[in-house]
């Protein structure tokens, strides 16, 4: 099951930003998928005047509606992924609505129920402090007059001259209490995928939602992915490119390994594997920030299981990974 959402204050439906999103949702349904799309009566990114929200209080929304259509649409279906980061229960949105993704695993725990997350353009909220004030060096974070009235109405300021509107230095506090890579309390999903996709000509995305995709990293989730789509703007769903970046991240499974041996001069590593799909071993020194390294050429499945033994090369390659390739 795939869940939608859309930017702004998620007044519309996925399928109703452009007829190729319709088109692609028929497309994903005809390989399986029931898609079921969230959409806001009115603005659920806004609060009243008056009341000090915030856009991660406000995130209990659509925190409270996924899991909704989890336990009612989708539990019934008694459908669990064999492994993890396959895609039984996903969440997709742009801008937006891939704020709604992202509150629901930094602020409310419902990596327990979502399989895949899917942000694409965005989130934008990932970074309030840098994106609400006027510092220099922070430059690619920085929301246009009309965006940062829009967050002043989060917390109730709804007379256009609220804190971000004055980049405010005295709200840094509530910004970072509000934003998805500062402001959570759970970085750690051992068991969902995430995978952020943003366009090649949204820098300011690219700046903002990397720095939740920074956190998730440094705090250890697994699973976890980067993609720029080529010749795509802030709309990812709006090009062929996009679409094929969504599609790919939807039908992705991460492989899993299911043995490992070594001796004294080579290293066996045999994982679950779709029979034809290319994967590429990998490997590093430390698990740090430092690039993985590809081991040898990439390999072409023959069965559900597969193994590559490597020689080892004075001790140098300490840990290793297994990705599947589109």
């Amino acid at each position: 099951m795939l869940v939608t959402t859309t930017g702004s204050g998620g007044t519309n439906y996925w399928t109703s930003s452009s007829g190729v999103t319709y088109t692609f949702a028929e497309e994903l349904r005809a390989l399986g998928f029931s898609i079921v799309q969230i959409r806001w009566a009115a603005n659920w990114l806004e609060s009243s005047p008056g009341n000090d929200a915030g856009q991660a209080q406000l995130g209990c929304r659509p925190g409270t509606v996924i899991k909704h259509i989890h336990d009612t649409y989708y539990r019934p279906l008694g459908i669990y992924p064999l492994h993890p980061g396959e895609a039984g229960f996903a969440m997709t949105g742009n801008s937006g609505g891939a704020t709604q993704t992202g509150y629901a695993l930094s602020h409310y725990g419902l990596d327990e129920i979502i399989d895949v997350a899917i942000p694409t353009g965005g989130p934008p909220h990932a970074a309030l402090a840098k994106s609400c004030m006027n510092n220099p060096d922070e430059q690619a974070y920085q929301f246009q007059l009309e965006t940062r009235e829009f967050i002043d109405r989060g917390f109730g300021f709804f007379n256009g001259n609220g804190p971000a509107v004055q980049h405010s230095a005295s709200f840094i506090p509530r910004w970072l209490q509000a934003s998805h890579s500062t402001g959570g309390n759970d970085y750690f999903h051992p068991r969902t995928r995430l995978h952020f996709i943003v366009g090649e000509y949204d820098l300011q995305m690219q700046a903002t939602a990397s720095d939740y995709y920074q956190r998730l990293v440094t705090e250890g989730t697994p699973y976890v992915q980067w993609q720029i789509a080529p010749g795509t703007a802030h709309g990812v769903p709006a090009t062929a490119a996009g679409r094929a970046a969504i599609k790919a991240a939807l039908l992705q499974t991460w492989p899993v390994s299911t043995g490992f041996s070594r001796n004294a001069d080579s290293v066996t590593i045999q994982w679950s594997s779709i029979e034809g799909r290319s994967y590429q071993l990998q490997a590093k020194e430390q698990l740090t920030e430092s690039s993985w390294m590809n081991v040898g050429d990439p390999t072409v499945a023959s069965s559900t299981s597969t193994s590559v033994t490597v020689p080892t090369s004075a001790a140098t390659q300490r840990f290793y990974r297994v990705q599947l390739l589109p």
